[in-house]
């Protein structure tokens, strides 16, 4: 696990801020984190954030992504509808993460970490 996704992990339910431009932002809350892809020499992950009933839809972008413990963050989120028939329209952004880990080798390959 990488000290970014340790990072999310401790602001699991906090407030965000999603930096629209200079003067405007979009509140959200981080409400879930997925690890569903297992690799051995990636850290792959999604975050889900969730917005607010009624707020118009971001596109597809790199946005600052903004909490008290990160500062800023450049962060592609794409907003993902939720599909829940008692909430139609409703969404929530999606971040995913594909961190690569160059300091650990894979078991099988014999080599000793720092070797290539």
């Amino acid at each position: 696990m990488t000290a970014i996704r340790k990072k999310f992990e401790s602001t699991l339910n906090q407030t965000y801020k999603i930096r629209v431009d200079e003067n405007n932002a979009v509140e959200v809350k981080l409400t879930k984190i997925d690890r569903s892809d297992r690799s051995e020499r990636f850290d792959c992950f999604t975050l889900m954030f969730e917005v607010a009933p009624g707020t118009p839809p971001l596109p597809d972008n790199t946005y600052l992504l903004e909490h008290e413990a990160f500062g800023k963050r450049p962060t592609f989120l794409s907003p993902t509808p939720l599909m829940d028939p008692r909430n139609p329209g409703h969404y929530y952004y999606e971040a995913v993460f594909n961190i690569f880990l160059e300091d650990e080798v894979p078991p099988e390959s014999g080599a000793q970490k720092g070797e290539s």
